[in-house]
């Protein structure tokens, strides 16, 4: 049986590999086109009403935040209206279950991509199992699917903004 999958000695005849270079001019425009031909169809007064609706449901501060467990702490992302990016914030079992969660916020990352000239978009953390004294925190440039992976102390964070 052939393999026949592309290699870099015998590449495919793909007329749309030239997208595969994200950034270049020509890839570029024809995501523009793309976006603009998108936009003539669906970009209308019920898209608009529908996104601004979304984001008054999304930004609203009463959302029920979903935090995950590890260790005697609660960790939680959190977007709103305040911080599209988003923040990565922490509070004990006891503050949760009270009527007025107190977070400490851990990374707000927009205040990060401010300081550091990035767009920072939250990929996610995850801790050291068992002592959970120490976090790889998953940031994007952009929103790509590349990350950029830090190493990060809960207990004294050092890129908190």
């Amino acid at each position: 049986m052939v393999d026949a999958r592309p290699t870099v000695e015998a590449p495919d005849d793909d007329p749309y590999l030239w997208l595969e270079e994200t950034e270049s001019s020509q890839a570029l425009a024809w995501v523009e086109a793309q976006n603009a031909a998108t936009l003539d169809r669906f970009g209308n007064g019920r898209f608009a009403g529908d996104r601004d609706t979304l984001k008054l449901i999304f930004d609203r501060p009463d959302n029920i935040p979903f935090p995950n467990r590890r260790g005697r702490r609660l960790f939680n992302p959190w977007q709103d209206a305040e911080h599209p990016r988003g923040l990565w914030r922490t509070t004990s079992l006891d503050s949760f279950r009270s009527e007025n969660t107190q977070w400490d916020v851990l990374i707000d990352v927009d205040a990060l991509a401010t300081k550091e000239g990035e767009d920072w978009v939250w990929r996610g953390g995850q801790s050291l199992p068992g002592t959970h004294d120490r976090a790889i925190v998953h940031l994007s440039r952009g929103g790509k699917d590349a990350v950029v992976l830090r190493e990060f102390d809960p207990q004294h964070p050092r890129i908190r903004c």
